[in-house]
């Protein structure tokens, strides 16, 4: 039996679970019923790795504590629930929505909520407090966790897509600090911040935070320059926890399509970001990309269909729908249309969408892949299929060497379209050196995920 500690400050029967000022000790056991809420990942997107980031942490929450009560809090207009796989069954998991609205009297409106929680302050008497804010359902269900986590979306917690997404993923936390619960920062990818409000932002958050994991090593120095030593935990790199995905095979008629592909040669599986396709928000190449995206990608497409044998399956990883969407699966669409007749059956797409667990076990079929979605990355490797990172992040190099320094990424930031045929044609014809690799790495890697939480609460 595990036995786990985490700092305990009892308030009455009605009060709060963990406090971290306080020297007494609450014991956690393995089959404890303990409670958390999950902060920026969710299913309410049609982001797949952000989709992974949920499944994999809750799959990684399950494996060390089976009876615990998960809660995803998240924007959204309505609640829901979730079946969600992992590795020891299925589980139902509720979406507590919360609204990042204008509309700022509806109940669950994060300015609303923040000011009720600011205006507890002044109540005197801890029990009053807290009975005071369980009044509003959404609050309560944050006051009773045992931990709030936060992943960001794994790479929003700085402003590379602007001032706004950082305030939609950290107005959340700060609402977790007053409510005076413990957060954790979940392994993700910190900064760039590149104007000071965000810097200030950041500092706060991370000095309050219970403890810190980045899944790279220039995050972790990041987050240590920010908190100057001030933080309650100097931080640890860790993996990402979209690693502990389960996959699920495709269906019958999918597999047997994708089996008549294989028999015909090697299947190569390659990720189209619309968000690149279409030049960023702000649709001027906002990613500072070397070379023109979409020239890259046709050569691509041109550089295996001159393969012999090959045939080149497109996959999403972000659906979206209209011309203005950043939905990876109407950049395809596009691709396939402009190229199919040209290569004569040979490049290939689905019309139908899946989900990230389905999207994961195509990916998995792969003889090898290429992804400018991380996380589509990740469900490759993880699989042991050799990838090769289109990145136009620092995240991709970090994220990719923290498993193998070896693992290739092509950075978009840096390399002409004509070296990163290079590197993708030297890694193609040494596939299966990079598939050795993985297979001798993953399965201690996806194991060290799904014990995460162990680590965590000690």
């Amino acid at each position: 039996m595990l036995w786990h500690y985490v700092q305990l400050k009892q308030y009455g029967r009605d009060g709060l679970k963990v406090d971290l000022n306080s020297r007494n000790r609450l014991i956690l056991k393995k089959d404890d019923e303990i409670t958390i809420c999950l902060l920026g990942a969710g299913f309410t997107t049609g982001n797949m790795g952000v989709a992974a980031l949920a499944s994999g942490t809750i799959a990684a929450i399950y494996n060390s504590f089976p009876n615990a009560k998960i809660y995803i809090v998240d924007f959204s207009r309505e609640p829901a629930e979730y079946k969600v796989p992992h590795p020891a069954g299925e589980s139902i998991v509720k979406l507590v929505n919360l609204r990042f609205t204008k509309k700022i009297l509806l109940q669950n409106s994060i300015v609303r909520l923040l000011v009720i929680s600011l205006f507890a302050l002044c109540i005197p008497g801890k029990n009053k407090r807290v009975r005071f804010l369980k009044r509003n359902p959404f609050l309560k269900n944050i006051i009773d966790a045992t931990w709030v986590v936060s992943m960001a979306g794994g790479d929003s917690f700085s402003d590379i897509y602007g001032f706004r997404r950082l305030l939609y993923i950290t107005l959340p936390q700060l609402l977790t600090m007053l409510l005076r619960r413990p957060l954790i920062q979940l392994p993700q990818t910190y900064g760039p911040f590149n104007m000071g409000i965000s810097k200030i932002i950041a500092k706060f958050v991370l000095n309050r935070s219970h403890q810190i994991y980045a899944r790279d090593q220039e995050s972790l120095l990041l987050v240590q320059d920010l908190t100057r030593g001030k933080a309650r935990h100097p931080g640890n790199i860790s993996f990402d926890m979209g690693f502990s995905l389960p996959p699920v095979p495709p269906v019958d008629e999918i597999m047997r399509y994708l089996n008549g592909l294989k028999t015909k040669g090697k299947l190569i599986g390659l990720n189209v970001s619309g968000l690149l396709y279409m030049g960023g928000y702000t649709k001027q190449n906002m990613f500072g990309l070397k070379s023109d995206y979409i020239t890259v990608i046709h050569q691509l497409i041109k550089y295996f269909m001159n393969q012999d044998g090959v045939h080149l399956l497109l996959i999403p990883h972000v659906y979206g729908k209209g011309e203005k969407s950043e939905g990876d699966s109407i950049a395809i669409e596009k691709l396939y249309n402009e190229f199919n007749q040209e290569f004569n059956g040979r490049l290939h797409r689905f019309e139908i969408s899946f989900n990230h667990h389905q999207l994961k076990g195509i990916i998995g079929q792969c003889d090898f892949f290429l992804g400018s979605r991380m996380h589509a990355c990740i469900a490759a490797i993880s699989q042991n299929v050799p990838t090769i990172g289109l990145a136009y992040s620092r995240k991709f190099i970090g994220v990719f060497q923290t498993i193998d320094e070896s693992l290739p990424v092509a950075d978009l930031r840096l390399l002409e379209c004509d070296q990163i045929i290079k590197i993708i044609d030297q890694h193609f014809l040494n596939r299966q050196i990079l598939q050795e690799k993985l297979q001798a790495t993953m399965p201690a890697v996806i194991q060290s995920v799904l014990n995460f939480f162990e680590k965590v609460v000690r």
